[in-house]
């Protein structure tokens, strides 16, 4: 095509709130933002004492992870997770962290990746960015 396709999902479903000096505006998402998920365990799942895996997914959009980092304390500190198999540019990558609790109690997962250019997920939500651009660890 010679100028942008000007479809629902590419005008209306996929776009997000941007704050200007004019207020509010709406702009169509572009370059996906990276991002991480944490799949196991889920919300209010009980783990043992020992050894956990804590395991997800992450993307970096046009460029390929470089990392993945796991917090256990709500974001205070953050460890190293391990890639799994194979990373690439537009591509979702597994990553795990094995994790040793000694104590009983609530803990706060996090997860949060980083790109090779060395963009890193923000671990703050932006209530302005929403659906397909929500990033936030």
């Amino acid at each position: 095509m010679d100028q942008p396709f000007r479809g629902y999902f590419q005008t209306t479903k996929y776009t997000i709130q941007r704050q200007s000096p004019q207020g509010r505006e709406t702009v169509v998402v572009g370059t996906m933002a990276i991002k991480s998920e944490i799949i196991h365990p889920r919300s209010d799942e009980k783990l043992g004492l020992g050894t956990n895996r804590i395991s997800g997914i992450a993307c970096a959009g046009e460029e390929e992870v470089a990392g993945v980092e796991v917090s256990t304390d709500g974001g205070r500190t953050w460890s190293e997770a391990e890639l799994i198999g194979s990373r690439g540019k537009y591509a979702w990558c597994l990553w795990e962290y094995l994790w040793q609790v000694a104590e009983p109690g609530a803990y706060d997962l996090l997860a949060r990746a980083r790109s090779d250019s060395g963009k890193t997920q923000t671990v703050k939500h932006n209530p302005l960015r929403g659906g397909y651009m929500i990033n936030f660890s």
